[in-house]
């Protein structure tokens, strides 16, 4: 056996061929062969699609042209090329230039950052200082109005008006009142003048007139009469500098008749304020300065001046940034020569209210100190990236150098081993391999080309191929041309067809698949043939079990009920079997392309989730999911996803198998119904039956108590009212085993007219009186065969659905009776009716309407489109299968916004059928007897009544509360007893076993049995038992005593 592994092995640098890797097994492998360059993958037709050709690369190893002989060719011309150090050094040039461009644009905006700070710096501080000045400036004038205007005024006022004038007792209650605030607000003096600048009062007591600068001040007061500050001065008096803020003293009628002067010491606050400055700057500074007589005056000390406080003074023309400052008009930051003639950066902006201009610099040379430091680093970095370059260059160029001279190592080694390999590869290929010269003759041949032919290799050489290879055609059996000749003639790699056989030496046949490609030398002359060629004998049988085994996948494929779809990786359908045109409605030839039209919308997200997980978990997914066949119809599907991998393990696709469960779905929610209605059915019956025994009583004492009432009394009257609601209660009862489909329906002939007008009174009672209704009943009787309690079951659903539709909103609902006729071919809502005579019941409302869109959908069960709690759905469901049961149809006209109208047509009876009359509690003919009755119950009230009941109609009554006890006493005289009425719920034993013990004593014994609920012994049950009769409760007087008359005359005859 030979067997062979796809491997890659580098045969020389940078050139890269496949090759087969040599597995155990093979009976001929020549000595160290342990690979061979050679690729082969055949398949039938003699290689694989988009495989390498064997035959053109087994030519390509014996041309010239194979790398091999190109790297001797190279090697004997010698036109390696070397790297020039010229391009190395032009790199190193450039790479220069580049970083030192790229460094003096950086070393620039490093100094446009830097300057950008400074300027922010100066600013911020500039701000605030104009800032702190205006409060400065706003506080004194606050402190002068606050004195002139408060109690300073009262007392000034006092003081000019008193005859002492200056010298009035108020003066010194005005002097401690001003030294009190000089000495709390940090003030130099207070001083009170009157209008003509003449001093009343100073706290300073050294001031004994008032100095001539201050008397502009008391005039711009006195004509301003408002509160004036003054500028920075040089004192008359003292030579010190100062800061004046006035405002005049009013007298009642709002008259100055004094000035009231604060001066202020601006070297307690505002000159240190503008001395300090934030961090750490060596010639950072700030001034005020203004402008008088066309000159510069500084306010303040100057950092780099030693003259005191207005007394640096500079022409306009001097100073190079005031002049800029004036001539523009705007507040910014300038940069230019300041007092000093040294170039700052600057901040220039007036202080508001006065004629201050606040000057906030910083010297050039300090902005611009970090940004030479910056610059030294970036040099030093452009130098380092520099020398760098220079030595990694130098070291690429010998490393260059140095692998050129390796590589030409390199290229003598593989020469000597070039024939070595090629042996290797000749001998050493899986495929039988046979060269040629240009006539035809075998040159070589390897030992699966012994094998096959049955010639040697010694033999063959020199021989026509022809002698050795020998093919025929396998069906026609025809020689096949030798692919030599046609080689040798075109120039081009020939491939043999199909179904061609190779006869071997000895007469052995084998399938086989060849092919042939020349062999040239260095000019492109064919110089010989390879001929490759392979024994198929294995495939063809593999072949064969791989069509058997596709042909059994198709016919299952074919046979599952289920859709199956198998998709690639990238979900693109590639198969869907038959059910899955079947189930879903498309044929493949609709799919191509990608297309997933069953697959929902909000679907595919989850499909591509699925297969992601699927894929990257490696295990088959089970889960349900929802489709859509080709007519839109959504189904209920469990999805099978399992992944099939390539040999390398990566996804190549997945296979979809898809059960259809909407059947089955649709079983569970009928199952989920049946056992909902199962449930209230059982709820029912227990509530019906308890219900009933409680009413029995209740209606049977009451009907007795209206026998003995004095007629037309109130009393009569009163028990007549409990009476009806007793039969009322237990139609209720009824109409719950009736939706609980556990009542036993009995149709009788019914006029429709007292039920209409009872339900009609009976909602009327219940409903908002806001809500208009009204009746409309035709005159003429209308009957019908049907269950009274489902009539009034369907009206009282009707109108509380009407009722629902006006609740919020108000309106009408509006009940109508009368008959229709229906003409032939005429339908209703649903299927046709017969023609004939109808009673037609209308119930219309003027609500909200319903939708067009699910009017179709309103008489499904739960279906509802009230809020959650409001309604069960079942109301309109239950209405249409009781009219349905009837006979009739009902339909419904709805316009949304204008209210909505049903008709329900139930069949007329004819005139001779008489209708059901209404029970009555007064007091009847009913028949009565003397016979003796055993009377079985657990409920005392209930046997007690009855017992009465009995009496009263002249029977004789033995009553027991034990169904044992009872027994015990038939037991002893079963002759006694002429009937036995017992109910069907007993403690120790059922009414029923106590019918069977009975009968067992004496067959031809009367029973009745009394019971709330009649399903839990149907009639037919009982008959088989032996009872006679089955009463449901409540019972009234007249209808026990015609059934015990009933039952005891059937037993006599």
């Amino acid at each position: 056996m030979r067997s062979w592994k796809w491997s890659k092995k580098r045969l020389a640098k940078k050139h890269d061929k496949w090759s087969w890797r040599w597995a155990p097994g093979h009976e001929s492998r020549p000595e160290n062969t342990a690979h061979c360059p050679l690729p082969t993958i055949f398949t039938i037709n003699g290689h694989g699609e988009g495989a390498p050709n064997p035959v053109m690369e087994m030519g390509q190893l014996f041309s010239a042209h194979c790398p091999l002989y190109q790297r001797n060719r190279v090697m004997n011309r010698s036109k390696i090329m070397r790297p020039g150090k010229t391009a190395a050094g032009a790199i190193v040039v450039l790479f220069s230039a580049v970083v030192l461009f790229t460094g003096f644009h950086l070393y620039q905006d490093q100094a446009r950052i830097v300057r950008h700070h400074h300027a922010q710096t100066i600013q911020s501080v500039a701000a605030l200082k104009a800032q702190l000045i205006q409060n400065w400036r706003t506080e004194r004038m606050d402190d002068a109005r606050m004195n002139s205007t408060g109690i300073l005024r009262t007392m000034v006022n006092e003081m000019m008006a008193s005859e002492s004038g200056p010298e009035a007792p108020q003066r010194a209650m005005i002097l401690d009142r001003m030294r009190f605030f000089v000495e709390h607000e940090r003030l130099k003096n207070m001083i009170l003048t009157d209008l003509e600048g003449n001093l009343l009062i100073s706290v300073n007591p050294q001031l004994k007139t008032l100095p001539e600068d201050v008397l502009p001040l008391v005039q711009r007061i006195r004509e301003t009469e408002t509160i004036v500050f003054d500028e920075i001065n040089l004192c008359s008096v003292g030579h010190t500098i100062h800061v004046d803020v006035g405002g005049p003293v009013l007298d009642a009628q709002g008259r100055p008749i004094a000035c009231l002067i604060l001066r202020s010491d601006p070297k307690d606050w505002l000159f240190p304020m503008l001395a300090a400055w934030p961090g750490t700057s060596p010639s950072a500074e700030t001034a005020l300065f203004r402008i008088e007589d066309g000159q510069v005056v500084s306010l303040c000390n100057l950092k780099y001046r030693s003259e005191a406080p207005l007394a640096h003074k500079q022409r306009i023309e001097d100073n190079d940034l005031i002049r800029r400052y004036l001539n523009q008009a705007k507040e910014g930051l300038y940069e230019g020569l300041d007092y000093r003639w040294v170039h700052v950066l600057a901040d220039i902006r007036p202080i508001v209210g006065s004629d201050w201009i606040l000057m906030t610099k910083m010297d050039v040379d300090e902005v611009y100190s970090e940004v030479h430091d910056r610059g030294m680093v970036i040099a030093l970095v452009c130098l380092a990236l520099i020398v760098i370059a220079i030595i990694a260059a130098a070291l690429t160029l010998h490393r260059i150098e140095r692998g050129h001279l390796q590589a030409l190592i390199r290229e003598e080694r593989l020469l000597r081993k070039a024939n070595e390999e090629i042996r290797a590869a000749f001998y050493g290929i899986g495929d039988g391999v046979i060269t040629t010269d240009v006539e035809g003759n075998v040159v070589r041949m390897n030992p699966v080309a012994e094998t096959l032919t049955g010639w040697t290799e010694a033999e063959a050489v020199g021989r026509p191929l022809t002698e050795i290879f020998h093919i025929v055609n396998e069906t026609t059996r025809q020689k096949v041309e030798n692919p030599v000749y046609e080689v040798l003639a075109t120039g081009v790699i020939v491939g043999l067809a199909n179904h061609t056989a190779l006869i071997a030496r000895d007469g052995t046949e084998r399938p086989i698949a060849d092919s042939g490609a020349p062999i040239r030398d260095e000019d492109g002359k064919v110089t010989g043939v390879v001929l490759v060629f392979r024994d198929q004998t294995q495939e063809r049988t593999y072949l064969k079990t791989l069509q058997q085994n596709e042909a059994r996948l198709r016919a299952i494929l074919d046979a599952v009920a289920d859709p199956i779809i198998v998709y690639d990786s990238e979900a693109r359908p590639q198969f869907i079997n038959p059910a899955f045109t079947k189930v879903l409605g498309w044929n493949f030839d609709e799919i191509v392309g990608g297309a997933t039209p069953w697959i929902p919308e909000d679907q595919q997200a989850g499909f591509h989730e699925k297969r992601t997980e699927m894929f990257e978990t490696g295990i088959t997914l089970r889960f349900e999911t929802q489709r859509k066949n080709r007519d839109g119809r959504t189904l209920d599907m469990l999805a099978c996803y399992a992944p099939f991998y390539d040999a390398d393990g990566n996804p190549t696709g997945f296979v979809a198998c898809l059960t259809d469960l909407t059947r089955i779905k649709e079983m569970e929610r009928e199952v989920r119904q049946a056992q909902k209605m199962e449930a209230i059915g059982a709820l029912a019956a227990g509530i019906a039956h308890d219900f009933n025994n409680i009413l029995f009583p209740i209606s049977g004492l009451t009907q007795m108590c209206l026998w003995d009432a004095p007629k037309e009394s109130a009393m009569q009257q009163n028990l007549q009212k409990i009476f009806e609601s007793t039969q009322r209660a237990a139609d209720l009862v009824q109409q719950i085993l009736t939706f609980s489909r556990r009542a036993e329906i009995r149709k009788t002939p019914v006029i429709l007219q007292p039920i209409i007008k009872e339900v009609f009174k009976l909602t009327r009672s219940t409903i908002p009186a806001n809500i208009d209704m009204q009746l409309d009943v035709q005159p003429e009787l209308i009957r019908v065969m049907a269950d009274p309690t489902q009539l009034h079951q369907v009206m009282m659903n009707l109108i509380t659905n009407a009722y629902h539709a006006v609740e919020h909103t108000g309106g009408s609902i509006r009940l109508e009776l009368m008959e229709a006729r229906l003409e032939k071919n005429r339908t209703i809502g649903g299927p046709s009716l017969p023609p004939g005579r109808y009673a037609l019941i209308r119930v219309s409302d003027t609500g909200c309407g319903i939708d067009p869109a699910i009017l179709d959908k309103i008489f499904e069960p739960y279906f509802t489109t009230k809020p959650h709690g409001k309604g069960t759905g079942l109301g309109l469901a239950v209405v249409h299968g009781i009219v349905t049961e009837l006979g009739g149809d009902i339909r419904c006209e709805s316009w949304l916004g204008n209210g909505t109208t049903f008709h329900v047509y139930l069949p007329l009876l004819v005139a001779q059928e008489e209708a059901a009359s209404e029970p009555s509690a007064k007091p009847l003919d009913v028949p009565g007897g003397t016979e003796r009755i055993l009377l079985v119950d657990d409920e005392k009230p209930i046997i007690d009544m009855e017992q009465r009941m009995l009496e009263r109609l002249g029977y004789t009554v033995e009553a027991f509360l034990d169904s044992e006890e009872a027994l015990v006493h038939f037991t002893a005289d079963p002759k006694r007893y002429d009937l036995i009425i017992s109910d069907l719920s007993l403690p120790k034993m059922m009414g029923e076993e106590l019918a069977k013990q009975a009968l067992s004593l004496r067959p031809d014994i009367p029973i009745i049995i009394c019971t709330g609920f009649t399903d839990r012994i149907g009639e037919q049950k009982a008959k088989a038992i032996g009872i006679r009769a089955l009463a449901p409760k409540p019972l009234t007087v007249e209808k026990l005593a015609v059934l015990i008359r009933k039952v005891l005359e059937e037993t006599s005859s």
